[in-house]
Parts: C-alpha cells; structure tokens; sequence
C-alpha cells in the first residue's frame, strides 16, 4: 500500500505562501495607487490656486511643498501658511481676490465681495493664557452641532458650525497649532454671516461683532450656549501633522432664530461676567446685580417723569391752576425721595424692565424656584411666596426686597453682624444663594432686553 501524503504548497521567499505574497503585493499596490491619486489631486489642486492668485492678484509663495498667502490686515499683509493639503483648498481658491481680509485681533476673516464673514469662537468664560494647553482645550471646547438662522428682512444670515474648508486651510494663524501634537484633529467651531457685499473690512469686523454680542446673549438666554469671538494667539512657529477627524458629541441640535436686538455693551460685560464663573455663586450673584445697578438711574428717572406726566395729562385740569403746580411739585419732590434709597432704586428698575406680570408669570413657570423661594432659608433674606392670587405688585416688592437683602449679606460680611448670619463659601447658606441665580439671570437678562435696540447691520 503506498503511503499518500499531503504536500504543502512550497513556501516563498520570506517563508510567506505565494497567495499571502500576493495578497501583500496587491496591497501596497493600492496603497501606491492612493498616494499617487492623491498627489495627483493635491497637484491640481495647487495650480488651480496658484492661477487664480495670479488671475487676482493675491500674492503666494511656494517653498518645496509648502505655500503661503499674505492676506491684508488693515494696513498690513500678513502671511500665512497654509494646509494645502488639506481637500479644501478649492474652497479657498473661490475665495481670491482683493476681498479677502483678515478680522482685526479676531481668529477669523471676511471675503468682502462676496459678503462673507467666518470667525473661530469659543465657550462664554475666561480666557486662558496664550499658548498654554488650556487656550487648545477652550479652542475646542464650544460645540453646539450647528445653529443656523435667516434674518427677518431675508437680507442675511447666521451659522455656528465646524469651521469651513477656507477656515481650516487658513488656520494656522488662528489657533496654536503646535497644541495639536499627538492629539485627534479638533472641531474648531466657526461663526459664518452671509450677505451683501461689504465695502471695507471695518464694516466686516463690525458686522462680526453686533451679530456675535446679539446672538450669543440670545441663544445663551434659549439654550445655555453663550459664545464669545475668539482672539488671535501668539503665532507660533510649528507646521503640525494632519490628524484624523474626531468624530462629534452627540448632542441635540436647537433651533435659533436671528439676532434681532443689540445690547449696551458695558452691563452686557457683567453679565457675561457672572457667566464665565460657574463656581463662584457669590460673584456670580453681586455681577448679575451689577447689571440691574448700572441701569438705576434711568428707571428712577423714569418713575418720575411718569407721576408727573399722569397730572398734566390729565384731560380736566386747568394747567394755570395752583393746586395743579402743587400737585406736580409734590409728584417730583415724593419720587425723588422714593427712589433715594437704593431698593427703591431696585424695585422701580425691576418693574420697569421684568415688569411685575412677567416676574410674576416666571416663578410660576419654574416649579423648583417657586418652592425655593419661598422658604426662609437665609435668616433675614424675605421669602417670595407667590400664587395665582398674589398681586403682581406684591411680586415684584418682595422680590426687589430678598434681592437687596442677599446683596447686603454677601457684600457685608462683618463680625457681628447682628442677626444677620455670614454667608461662608459650601454652607447651606452659600447653597441657597447659588439656587437664586436662576431669578438673578432672568432679571438682569429681562434689563437688557428692555433697554436694548434694533439690531442695524
């Protein structure tokens, strides 16, 4: 009987059978394909650039593999280095021309032909010191998916998105990049405003800024997502590597309408002062109050000015009478005294700007603040007990009154104090004035609101 045995197939140079060698072999020769397909592209690419620099006059230098532009900045031109490797850069390339301008100290730019604007913008709070890996994390860290909206008039329109193709070709003047060594490619986050054309970068910068203030203060009072323009860092000197995408957060996508309003710009400072400080409930409180402080003159002004317009329009007075002049005598004398105190100041500018029905309709509307503030937490802070019976004005004074109080006690920390307690940082105390700051953000968001204008772009 003649013994079969199995024969293995003989193995190949490197001791790999012949079908893994061809395996290895057909892939390296698709890798090879790639590359060359890719260089191929990216060559294209290049030219089509180059050209349309030359077409409008834009100014590129090519070094070896490496291109830069120089873009105006006011009266300067800056150079920049540019990811023409990056499959974007055709984006760019529609771009070119004498329009293209860099933001004053912002991360951002403007095609002002084509009344385009894009500019890098990070989480409401305060800003790290440059160069630092905490500026690279705040850079990366605002990531509300994507909010767009259309202008009322239909003339322009407003996006927060990832930035653009022409943003991450451009961005090695925007962010510090040698921040992204041995780190996922981020998702830097853009504001993008479309509309007419713009006839000088200043009017660009000031587009970019009453949207970005008006935007931001409204989507932040909607959805918690306040945003400020990131600035330039120091230009750092480092070519990084291309990283692959890191994939998004999931998050839920809002809905946005347009900014519509601008704000005053000095009390809009503290109330994204009293935003950026999350951890601190008592800075947060006294900056929260600091906007309704700033606008008390003009509501005690108000006051006055309406119990003396109530008396002279009134249709059945003798405007020679003696007892009408007494009468307006008496209105301005008794208003100037009512507001001379700084809760009566308090009260009129609440009033004025939250109105007593809004206030009153907002504790209703929020459960856990309505049961809040109405217990006697703090010892000589007045509860707000509110129900569907309770008077607006009856509201709107005891509100005025807790408030005044909880500003008194965190200013006044004295040694014994009378009855009032010290309010010591991580004490039920301190807890109870952080669950507050809910009432204090509607208020001086509703201050504002009340005193802000049409936005004119």
């Amino acid at each position: 009987m003649t013994e079969q045995t199995s024969r293995k197939p003989s193995p190949q140079r490197g001791g790999l059978p012949a079908t893994a060698g061809r395996h290895w072999h057909d892939h390296f020769a698709r890798e090879r394909q790639r590359d060359q397909e890719s260089d191929r592209r990216r060559a294209e690419g290049v030219d089509r650039f180059i050209s349309a620099a030359a077409t409008t006059g834009m100014d590129v230098i090519q070094v070896g593999h490496r291109l830069s532009l120089r873009i105006q900045h006011g009266e300067q031109l800056i150079e920049i280095p540019l990811r023409d490797d990056h499959h974007g850069l055709d984006s760019l390339t529609a771009m070119m021309g004498p329009g293209l301008v860099i933001l004053g100290d912002h991360s951002g730019f403007a095609q002002l032909e084509q009344g385009y604007i894009e500019a890098l913008v990070v989480q409401a709070g305060p800003e790290p010191a440059a160069s630092t890996f905490e500026a690279y994390e705040q850079w990366d860290s605002y990531r509300p998916k994507a909010l767009n909206a259309v202008s009322p008039n239909g003339t322009w329109q407003v996006e927060l998105s990832p930035g653009s193709d022409a943003f991450w070709c451009l961005r090695e003047r925007f962010v510090d990049t040698a921040r992204e060594w041995n780190r996922d490619e981020p998702t830097y986050t853009t504001l993008k405003i479309r509309g007419q054309p713009l006839p000088f970068s200043t009017e660009a910068l000031r587009r970019l800024m009453l949207v970005a203030d008006s935007w931001s203060f409204d989507i932040d009072g909607e959805h918690g997502l306040g945003f400020r323009l990131a600035l330039r860092p120091p230009w750092p000197p480092a070519y990084p590597r291309r990283r692959h995408n890191r994939a998004q957060q999931d998050a839920a996508t809002p809905a946005a309408a347009a900014p519509t309003r601008t704000y005053q710009a000095e009390a809009l400072a503290f109330y994204w002062y009293a935003r950026s400080m999350p951890r601190a409930p008592f800075v947060q409180f006294l900056a929260f109050y600091q906007v309704l402080e700033y606008h008390f003159t003009r509501y005690a002004h108000d006051r006055g000015v309406q119990e003396v317009a109530a008396l002279l329009t009134d249709p059945s007075i003798d405007l020679h009478s003696t007892a009408l002049h007494r009468k307006v005598f008496q209105a301005v004398t008794s208003a100037s005294r009512s507001t001379r105190t700084e809760l009566a100041q308090l009260r009129a500018t609440i009033e004025g700007s939250a109105t007593a029905v809004g206030l009153k309709q907002r504790i209703l509307s929020d459960q856990a603040l309505k049961d809040h503030l109405r217990e006697p937490i703090l010892p000589g802070v007045a509860p707000v007990r509110v129900n569907a019976n309770t008077p607006p004005s009856g509201v709107a004074e005891a509100t005025a009154k807790r408030v005044y109080e909880q500003r008194c006690m965190i200013v006044h920390s004295k040694e014994g104090h009378g009855a009032q307690i010290l309010l010591l940082p991580q004490t039920p105390q301190f807890l109870a004035v952080e669950r507050d700051l809910p009432l204090m953000r509607y208020l001086a968001r509703a201050v504002l609101t009340a005193n802000s204008s049409p936005l004119a772009l």
